[in-house]
């Protein structure tokens, strides 16, 4: 099965202002170069078997802003902004989400 693209823009877009949780949760996994040492952050969840991907948005296990319409149908790549496609509902409704840094540490 192959991939698919869930946002799509230039490179200082993407890194400037990450729109899908997906890629929000990829970002903060970048450490600094100044930051405290301790564990990097991660995405929670397992990624699912290729022969049992989700119904809907593939990632919707494992997103924290995932609502039923999520897990039963695939969003499109749709414009946010100038050069920047998203593949995100929430992303539509909301165009502040982000992704909440410390969500890995709750288990600690």
């Amino acid at each position: 099965m192959p991939g698919r693209v869930v946002e799509q823009g230039s490179v200082e877009a993407i890194f400037a202002d990450p729109q899908h949780p997906y890629t929000i949760g990829l970002m903060g996994s970048i450490p600094s170069a100044g930051a405290r040492k301790g564990p990097l952050a991660t995405i929670p969840g397992a990624v699912p078997l290729a022969e049992s991907m989700p119904k809907g948005c593939r990632f919707a296990t494992r997103c924290p802003f995932a609502q039923t319409r999520c897990h039963n149908e695939k969003p499109s790549l749709a414009a946010q902004g100038a050069d920047h496609l998203v593949a995100c509902f929430r992303v539509r409704w909301n165009n502040t989400l982000r992704w909440e840094r410390s969500h890995d540490h709750a288990h600690s």
